[in-house]
């Protein structure tokens, strides 16, 4: 249901009278108009529809404004889904990751066991139906679809990130040693983890074993981060690893110490970025007292046998800058960590805080004694890794936290995620049990959310935002998993639904058209505010070609109106419409209307009219200061008037006069 507010305006010259009402809609028009009061509404119907007062002095304008705004999402220019065939099969995760190439390009995955199809292409899946596949897709910047490649069989891909030349890597892992194919290519394999490598047309140029071990949990790690020509993974229990982009060693970093507390023998890398002097900034999970190089961390046996973040400071060389750990944070499992630097060198990173832990990060210090699978927080640290704040969201059960990606407009990060229950971001709270149960928000270097709505709608068709990237001019783009063949809806526009991914692009502002009001100056009709959207002029109705800026200039009577929209925004556009008609009231049979005293204090008295006869009394600036009907010896008492220029109009006896109020 939308709502919006119409006001009505006369402007007569330095006359006008005033009236609002209000209306509510869904579309259906199911609203009533509240009628206009007084003889303000008498005057208008009489000026608007009688065809009387034909002598031209005053330009009289009816000033309509009704506005309507769609809260569920922001700025949306597109959005494309691919999916199963059919919409049966099963698909584990959706889209996890996205990466943006230097063409603008955009390249995500899925894994599913039956055959995927997107924009009238299909991909078979390898093997068949029983084994689920990787898919490899890639977008123009404007969603449409330029390849889908299917990575099989029993391939589950985890990470993707693109190089200077547009290739495209992805990292993934394999449950059971076999061959590993494409449409083109078949490579043997033996291993569980592996790096593939596609040339900008897709075609698969090779595939590199990580050396991580099919024990321990490994399908935890999805480090991947390629930064010029290098790319890095975890090539190990506890080691991190680098090849170059023809997949030839560089280097490789162990941890010093490990005395893992938990079965697994091993560490998790989870993400990185890069600060702007070429350092690296590794992220991942631990378990257990952990050292790097010579900077080890004093853990008490409590604080290592909790569920820890550790951050590694590399340099493009791997040699150690620092190493930091805080917790206890809840693993975030199979999901990447989401991990952004911003220009000044400061960290954030998107969390969920265990279970009735308490954690102390910088100032802030805080208890999650509600959620069991965990509280969405947000935190932030400067570029030597020490911590500056933590935000915690209230929700009504656990988020789940996707990924984040600095803001190009202003300070802070976008980040994402999934609310299965009600959640709360600054002062937005938004309901899972009516949107699709995404959500999308953007929190400033202070630690406030400056904006949050959610992923969509209707909430049958669950869309879970699981990744972030951006363009660099103001444009962000999402990744994550779409459960539903029904269409789902984004600035109001509809888009046919998948089970499988969503991919879509977004500039975080308002999908709310501001609303238009016209002002006249002389024959010069304005819209304000000022709209960087699209503004069109009609004329009864009608476009006028050409008219689409701020002002116009009007020459023949009518009905002008003014629209504002977005190419990509809401349908229900804000408008304002005013009614132009060659009129005046100065002339209106003012000789038979005679006023005493003129100027005037306490009283005024009217002669050539009737006794008891209608009146409306207003100033210089056209706003009705009072209403009735005449006293006796038809008078007006006025001692309660300021001094100055009055208009007395009689609209049943077509009557008006000019007078003055003196001290």
């Amino acid at each position: 249901m939308s709502t919006f507010n119409e006001t009505l305006l006369l402007i007569a010259g330095t006359v006008g009278i005033r009236s609002q009402y209000s209306e509510s809609c869904d579309g259906s028009a199911n609203g009533t108009r509240a009628s206009i009061d007084g003889f303000a509404g008498s005057l208008l119907r009489g000026i608007n529809c009688t065809g009387v007062m034909r002598n031209i002095s005053t330009i009289f304008f009816f000033l309509i404004l009704a506005f309507a705004s769609n809260g569920y999402s922001q700025g949306f220019r597109w959005s494309a889904s691919g999916g199963i065939v059919g919409g049966t099969g099963s698909n584990s995760y959706g889209a996890l990751d996205i990466a943006r190439d230097v063409n603008g390009n955009l390249f995500t995955f899925s894994n599913t066991s039956g055959d995927q199809q997107c924009q009238g292409d299909t991909a078979e899946n390898i093997g068949s139906n029983i084994f689920s596949n990787g898919y490899i897709y890639k977008f123009t910047q404007d969603g449409e679809l330029i390849w889908l490649k299917a990575v099989g069989p029993e391939f589950y891909p985890y990470a993707i990130e693109t190089d200077g030349a547009g290739n495209a890597y992805v990292l993934g892992q394999v449950i059971l040693p076999s061959t590993l194919s494409t449409i083109d290519t078949t490579i043997a394999i033996n291993g569980s983890r592996f790096i593939l490598k596609f040339n900008p047309d897709g075609d698969l140029l090779w595939i590199q074993n990580t050396g991580m071990p099919p024990t321990g949990g490994n399908n935890r790690s999805s480090l991947l981060k390629v930064v010029d020509d290098r790319i890095y993974f975890q090539g190990g229990n506890t080691k991190l690893s680098c090849i170059d982009t023809a997949g030839v060693f560089v280097t490789e970093l162990n941890a010093s110490y490990y005395n893992p507390t938990t079965a697994f023998s091993n560490i998790w890398l989870k993400n990185a970025d890069v600060f702007s002097n070429g350092d690296i900034l590794f992220c991942g999970e631990h378990h257990g007292k952990l050292a790097f190089d010579q900077d080890t961390l004093p853990l008490s046996d409590n604080d290592a046998a909790l569920n820890r973040l550790f951050y590694l400071r590399c340099t493009p060389d791997l040699e150690v800058v620092w190493f930091k750990s805080y917790g206890s944070f809840k693993s975030s499992a199979d999901y990447i960590t989401g991990l952004a630097i911003d220009d000044i060198g400061d960290i954030y990173t998107s969390v969920l805080l265990s279970f009735s832990t308490p954690i102390v990060f910088g100032e802030d210090s805080l208890f999650n004694s509600n959620l069991v699978n965990g509280k969405g927080a947000i935190t932030r640290m400067n570029s030597n890794g020490e911590p500056i704040w933590m935000r915690a969201f209230e929700s009504s059960l656990s988020p789940y936290m996707g990924g984040l990606t600095t803001s190009t407009e202003d300070s802070g990060v976008w980040f994402c995620g999934t609310h299965p229950g009600t959640i709360t971001l600054g002062a937005t709270t938004l309901i899972g049990a009516q949107t699709s149960k995404g959500f999308i928000a953007h929190i400033n270097n202070n630690g406030l959310i400056t904006r949050a709505f959610s992923y969509g709608t209707p909430a049958s068709i669950q869309n879970f935002p699981q990744a972030l990237a951006k363009n660099g001019s103001g444009e962000y783009y999402v990744s994550g998993f779409l459960s539903g063949i029904g269409s789902y809806v984004l600035s109001c526009q509809n888009y046919p639904g998948n089970f499988g991914i969503a991919v879509s692009a977004f500039n975080g502002e308002s999908d709310e058209v501001p609303t238009p009001e016209i002002i006249a100056s002389g024959l010069t009709l304005s819209a304000e505010p000022e709209f960087s959207g699209n503004i069109q002029w009609f004329f009864n109705d009608e476009e006028i070609p050409g008219a689409n800026s701020q002002t116009l200039e009007v020459s023949e009577e009518g009905n002008y109106s003014v629209v504002y929209s977005y190419d990509f925004g809401c349908e229900d556009e804000s408008q304002s419409e005013i009614v132009f008609v060659s009129t005046g009231l100065n002339n209106i049979n003012s000789g038979r209307l005679k006023i005493y005293p003129n100027p005037a204090t306490e009283f005024i008295h009217l002669k050539g009219i009737d006794s008891n006869a209608e009146f409306v009394l207003m100033n210089a600036l056209g706003a009705t200061v009072m209403q009735g009907k005449l006293g006796v010896e038809n008078s007006i008492y006025t001692a309660e008037l300021k001094a100055g220029i009055y208009y007395l109009i009689l609209p049943e006896n077509r009557l008006s006069a000019r007078f003055a109020i003196v001290d």
